[in-house]
């Protein structure tokens, strides 16, 4: 369903909700983690939901744990911005 909002004539901005999707390589938050004093640049692989599965984006960690690494996802497509993804989906720049 689409809603749009803001005009009379039924052209506008689709709601903030459409379009949103699973980073299916996420993982949930860890209980224990440490916490980067500063940003750390990074690359890292998202696999999307829909859109045709893998992009690679420069981003920044911001916390990690053995396995995992804290990073923003600045994207429409996401409904937060910082996901915790595999440490092999992660490469430092």
């Amino acid at each position: 369903m689409s809603v749009l909002w803001g005009t009379l004539d039924g052209v506008g901005e689709r709601a903030w909700w459409e379009g949103i999707q699973e980073v299916l390589n996420a993982h949930p938050v860890p209980a224990r983690f440490v916490r980067a004093r500063v940003p750390i640049p990074v690359t890292a692989r998202l696999v999307w939901e829909h859109d045709g599965g893998e992009e690679t984006i420069d981003t920044e960690a911001n916390g990690w744990t053995r396995d995992l690494v804290l990073v923003i996802v600045d994207d429409a497509r996401c409904h937060i911005r910082g996901i915790w993804l595999p440490v092999a989906d992660i490469h430092r720049r």
